[in-house]
């Protein structure tokens, strides 16, 4: 059974690649590479987590607003919980 922290991680991840998925629409593939970089910086922040309860208070204070997750917006946050709960 995977552990609350690594499903975390993975469910925002997943997160940040729809989100930059959905933005590359109209983007020429020349411009993919450094598109993408920014993908895998996040990937990189994500990763370095070491509570779930990290992951939450960035939430909750707008650090996650470049992929749906605003300030305050605390349906947004019980849903990513039971993202991650249906995900173990």
């Amino acid at each position: 059974m995977k552990n609350a922290l690594s499903t975390a991680k993975m469910v925002l991840i997943g997160l940040a690649n729809d989100v930059y998925t959905d933005r590359r629409t109209d983007l020429p593939l020349t411009e993919y590479p450094e598109f993408y970089k920014g993908l895998g910086l996040l990937a990189q922040r994500i990763d370095q987590y070491q509570s779930l309860g990290e992951i939450i208070s960035d939430m909750e204070n707008g650090k996650w607003e470049m992929i749906g997750y605003f300030q305050e917006d605390d349906e947004a946050v019980m849903e990513f919980l039971r993202e991650v709960r249906n995900s173990m």
